[in-house]
């Protein structure tokens, strides 16, 4: 079972946020519940830019693999994946990282939410345009870290948030739910 029951009365949630990208993908792992949201943990998966694009793509597979098997999220979210006029191949790279995260939460049966990098953007700070700058000075502020990170990881961080706020709510009770009728069985 993935969520843990707290106290006896009080269930949570874990979220996994990842942003995705080829050289780094970040993640973060928050801990969700009506009265508390703290970080559980955060980090990012690297690929070599001296391996071939298979070899890169099999590296971040088993890393996050790896991280679905020991958080056990209830859920995740990722950043939407855009491509430029000016940079096609970047979006193609950028398509085949978010078609394994899908793959390993789709073998994990995690739910998993595509969130748009202005929806995440315009959630913590208020408006679609906000710099990577501002997006890190938020997460920090709503979770009271003092923390000097990788944009990796505050990305990571931001998606967790925006889902957690983006009201999985009902997402969350369905799982919560499930998961209770599972232990009563």
């Amino acid at each position: 079972m993935a969520f843990w029951l707290r106290r006896w009365y009080e269930l949570y949630v874990l979220i996994l946020g990842l942003d995705p990208g080829l050289a780094y993908t970040g993640f973060a792992v928050l801990r969700s519940s009506d009265h508390d949201l703290s970080l559980v943990r955060m980090g990012a998966i690297r690929t070599s830019s001296r391996a071939r694009l298979p070899q890169r793509l099999h590296v971040l597979y088993v890393g996050i693999c790896r991280l679905f098997e020991e958080s056990r999220p209830d859920m995740a979210g990722m950043e939407d994946v855009f491509s430029s006029a000016r940079y096609p191949k970047a979006g193609l790279t950028l398509a085949q990282v978010a078609g394994v995260i899908l793959l390993a939460a789709e073998m994990h049966k995690v739910p998993i939410v595509e969130i748009p990098a202005r929806e995440i953007r315009s959630s913590l700070v208020g408006y679609g345009n906000a710099k990577k700058e501002q997006i890190r000075e938020a997460v920090k502020r709503v979770l009271r870290l003092d923390w000097t990170g990788s944009y990796h990881e505050a990305d990571a961080l931001a998606v967790a948030l925006v889902l957690h706020y983006r009201g999985p709510l009902r997402l969350r009770d369905d799982i919560l739910s499930l998961r209770t009728a599972k232990i009563h069985k």
